[in-house]
């Protein structure tokens, strides 16, 4: 029988070596030559679960923003200098998965939230699921970082997405939210052009 084990006390090491069961919500999923790698998170804290021999699983990179049920192995996880940098999860089967909750057919559908009002929506507080904004582009970098801007503040975006906006188009992103003291900011996100709105004037800073 697995031993219960928290996110937060598997990526702390008290379980290395040990058969667990854990949950969490899937932010990311990677094929990487035949394993899928997956990015689990709850509460705040995060990991990394290796379906080994999963090749046959493809349909795992769908179930980003599911709340799923893992048993596997924790494992140490070290750099290439052979340092240890955490704790991550080796699952051997598919059989060894439980959906909990799905992610949502569309992903765009949740509702839309106001900048100024996401403080309300830290993942340490349980506020483990995609949220989604909507406002105008002021800056991006393609490929890393996205700022957007609703009537009521801006919001910092990262994401992997490379396809090119300008300053101005009015874009739709869904992210988890994350800390960012003083503010949070979106990651793992995924946008897409709306239309387009006017750019908002910059303010004027004084000495």
């Amino acid at each position: 029988v697995p031993v219960g084990a928290s996110l937060e006390s598997l990526v702390s090491g008290r379980f290395a070596s040990q058969w667990v069961e854990t949950r969490g919500v899937v932010r990311a999923a990677t094929n990487i030559a035949g394993e899928i790698q997956i990015d689990l998170a709850d509460r705040g804290s995060k990991t990394k679960v290796w379906l080994l021999g999963s090749g046959r699983s493809k349909s795992l990179t769908n179930f980003i923003d599911a709340a799923i049920r893992f048993r596997g192995v924790s494992g140490t996880h070290f750099d290439e200098r052979r340092k240890l940098v955490g704790f991550h999860l080796f699952v051997s089967s598919p059989d060894q998965i439980q959906m909990e909750k799905p992610p949502p057919s569309d992903p765009f559908a949740i509702p839309t939230r106001q900048i100024s009002n996401l403080l309300r929506f830290i993942p340490e507080a349980g506020e483990n699921h995609r949220i989604k904004i909507e406002g105008g582009v002021t800056l991006q970098r393609p490929g890393r970082l996205l700022f957007v801007q609703d009537e009521t503040g801006p919001l910092l975006i990262e994401t992997k997405l490379s396809e090119s906006v300008q300053s101005g188009d009015k874009v739709q992103v869904i992210g988890f939210p994350a800390s960012a003291h003083p503010s949070l900011v979106l990651q793992d996100s995924v946008f897409r052009r709306v239309g387009a709105t006017n750019p908002p004037t910059p303010e004027a800073i004084s000495d």
